[in-house]
């Protein structure tokens, strides 16, 4: 299972290569003259639009930046790679460097590679048959006795070990899309109204980069968990099955790396509305308050149709 981080690697590698001969920086490269244009046919309507607004009421002043920004958002195309490097990718990468340095220290593992395969170790662990006579009756041996639970452990099993790849594939389609979108966000952020599109995409962008600095911390806390021995006082069924219990908590706690992020970028919008652990809590949620309303609301119509009434 730590070959994940090896394939996510490559294909990160051929999404953003070093050398830049190839991948998204060529899209962008052949988009970038399209988005020139786009950007002068919004201009004139920009300053057009203002022009106009100022001839129709001379008495009210015109801005005198009217052309600043427009001329901003020129420059900030034609230097929009090295821009998103310097404003992004390094300082996220900063980020992603001291979480991975500081979650190998305080595990005490050698390397990022004895790292990894220490945490897909405590995010499947399975709960091993127990040796001891005067023991409870084992828990796993309970699950594999009855199919519908085996099924059931199986699932979660599955999931464990997939989770970590979909949020490591999200942040990597995203990083890819939300790169490629900015040279359309720069010429659309000149339209009347649209300012802010810009500030959204640019802690979006951030708050994505961010995903993977909040796995490595969630990483470290689940290895440090998976080292704490349950069986020093003998092997009673809580110890046998609470692994089982860790992997349901660690699948939601990783599927909540993207609301972290979002933590640390005040003005980011929730990035990963599609997580099945947000699904879960809000369909809970408003069916709980909605059959909670229910009671409510009826003796409140009533009430209300009485003092109609009463003062008619």
């Amino acid at each position: 299972m730590e070959r994940i981080e090896n394939i996510i690697e490559t294909y990160h590698l051929t999404l953003f290569p070093e050398s830049g001969g190839s991948g998204i920086g060529v899209y962008i490269s052949y988009i970038t003259q399209y988005s020139y244009l786009l950007a002068a046919i919004l201009m004139i309507i920009l300053v057009g639009t203002k022009v106009a607004t100022y001839f129709a009421n001379p008495t009210k002043e015109i801005d005198p930046y009217i052309l600043v920004k427009p001329i901003l958002v020129l420059m900030a195309l034609s230097l929009y790679q090295p821009l998103v490097n310097l404003l992004l990718f390094y300082p996220s990468d900063i980020i992603t460097d001291i979480t991975e340095d500081a979650g190998i220290h305080i595990t005490g593992l050698p390397n990022k590679d004895e790292f990894n395969s220490a945490f897909y170790s405590a995010i499947t662990n399975v709960p091993e048959n127990s040796t001891d006579e005067d023991s409870t009756n084992d828990f796993y041996s309970i699950i594999s006795s009855i199919p519908f639970l085996e099924g059931i452990h199986i699932v979660i099993y599955f999931i464990a070990s997939c989770v970590t790849a979909y949020i490591l594939i999200r942040q990597l389609l995203l990083q890819a899309f939300y790169y490629i979108l900015g040279m359309l966000v720069l010429p659309f952020s000149l339209i009347p109204g649209n300012e802010e599109i810009l500030k959204r995409w640019f802690f979006n962008f951030l708050s994505v980069l961010l995903w993977i600095p909040m796995l490595r911390m969630v990483q470290t806390i689940m290895i440090l968990i998976n080292m704490v021995d349950l069986r020093q006082g003998g092997v009673t069924i809580v110890e046998v099955m609470f692994p089982v219990v860790l992997q349901i908590v660690m699948i939601f706690f990783i599927l909540h790396v993207p609301t972290y992020a979002n933590l640390l970028v005040s003005g980011a919008g929730d990035t990963d509305k599609t997580t099945l652990g947000s699904m879960v809590y809000w369909g809970k949620l408003n069916f709980v308050s909605n059959a909670a309303m229910k009671p409510v609301t009826a003796p409140m119509k009533y009430v209300s149709k009485k003092i109609r009434q009463r003062f008619k």
